[in-house]
């Protein structure tokens, strides 16, 4: 059975903004490619079946709320389904009805891909925590770090720059690499001594050899890194101030970079959980264990009598990750979070663990998850 995610609509019959809103996840979800057993519908709100994840648009406008919408907004409440209210504007919010106003709005004026990346996250399309490693190097990268750090902060992202992100006696090449891993997303300034750093070498290295998702953005003179040449890349060519000898980007660069890393993010880390999935798949099924889709990047592997629900993660576990993974087994006998890291660092292994505790879940890397489903170990 292929899982369906539902995009429930509620608007006024003569709003054009819907019909517009459907065109943009037509195509944010054939950006992401074949997504593995999954379909994405927009309906009509009061269409939406409560048996799939789901999330409802509210399109704002003059005499929209009726008996049917509130009965609508009532379900989507009792069943924890996030209702987003779009409005023209959230610079001048409009007076919305009791059941609207306590929800935090987003503007129409925003543009309809922001709305549209917004629900794919809350149906786990999306990656919700959007982690960026940003890698430079000093020298001369420094301040244009501080201004993507700042720009990718104030956008709700989760950047991580060495300067902000190292605590005083940790190890800086172990904290490096856990950080990659749980960004799983790597934003390389390419000025034009960053490639004689080893550092920075050390970080893109780690990065393509991971498969973690990489965009560039590139100072004119600078020379290109190896083996990076089709990966997304803003070339800029704008005038930048130096500031001494630190790179200071425009302002406009800086949006435009913020977006381009909006735009190949979920992507790239979409086709990571798509690759840990069919490795996951292909492990099961070579031990002779029956396999079949479920909602979330998860896969219900035959055991024994019963299944288990195996989910995977493009980051490093997170406490987060293993209630998620805990609450959606229900029936299954076992979960399975399959991760990209060979390693996980002992002071975060002992925090999942004690939050693992007596419950059924079990974390494996992807390496080893052939080894686990070996026929020999079936039940």
């Amino acid at each position: 059975m292929t899982p369906v995610y539902e995009i429930g609509v509620v608007a006024t019959p003569e709003d054009d903004r819907p019909a517009e809103f459907a065109s943009s996840i037509q195509s944010l979800v054939a950006d992401l490619g074949a997504l593995h057993f999954a379909e994405v519908a927009v309906v009509d709100g009061a269409d939406l079946s409560f048996e799939f994840p789901a999330v409802l648009v509210v399109f704002w406008a003059d005499g929209l709320v009726d008996d049917g919408i509130e009965t609508v907004l009532a379900t989507c409440r009792a069943k924890g389904i996030t209702v987003v209210p779009v409005v023209p504007s959230t610079a001048h919010l409009p007076p919305l009805p009791p059941n609207l106003a306590a929800l935090n709005a987003v503007g129409w004026d925003g543009g309809v891909n922001a709305i549209g990346r917004l629900c794919l996250r809350e149906l786990g399309l999306h990656e919700s925590s959007r982690g960026v490693f940003i890698s430079h190097r000093r020298l001369d990268g420094l301040l244009a770090a501080e201004q993507l750090f700042e720009a990718f902060s104030k956008a709700g992202w989760r950047p991580f720059v060495d300067r902000f992100g190292i605590d005083a006696g940790s190890d800086v090449q172990q904290r490096i690499d856990e950080a990659l891993e749980e960004s799983a997303f790597l934003l390389l300034v390419e000025t034009p001594s960053a490639s004689s750093s080893p550092w920075v070498q050390h970080e893109v290295l780690y990065a393509l050899e991971r498969h973690l998702g990489i965009a560039i953005v590139s100072i004119p003179g600078a020379p290109e890194f190896p083996a990076t040449g089709d990966l997304p890349r803003y070339e800029l060519t704008n005038a930048f101030d130096l500031n001494g000898s630190h790179i200071v980007l425009p302002t406009d660069a800086v949006d435009e970079v913020v977006e381009l890393v909006e735009r190949t993010h979920a992507i790239a880390l979409a086709r990571r959980r798509r690759q840990l999935l069919v490795s996951a798949m292909a492990a099961a099924q070579s031990a002779g264990r029956g396999v079949e889709p479920a909602p979330g990047w998860r896969l219900r592997v035959a055991h024994g009598a019963g299944h288990e629900l195996v989910g995977v993660l493009p980051h490093l576990p997170t406490p987060q990750d293993l209630y998620e993974i805990d609450l959606a087994r229900q029936s299954a006998q076992q979960s399975v979070l399959v991760h990209a890291a060979h390693v996980i660092e002992a002071r975060r292994r002992s925090v999942l663990d004690w939050m693992i505790g007596e419950r059924t879940i079990e974390l494996v890397p992807n390496n080893a998850i052939g080894a686990r489903w070996a026929p020999e170990a079936a039940p």
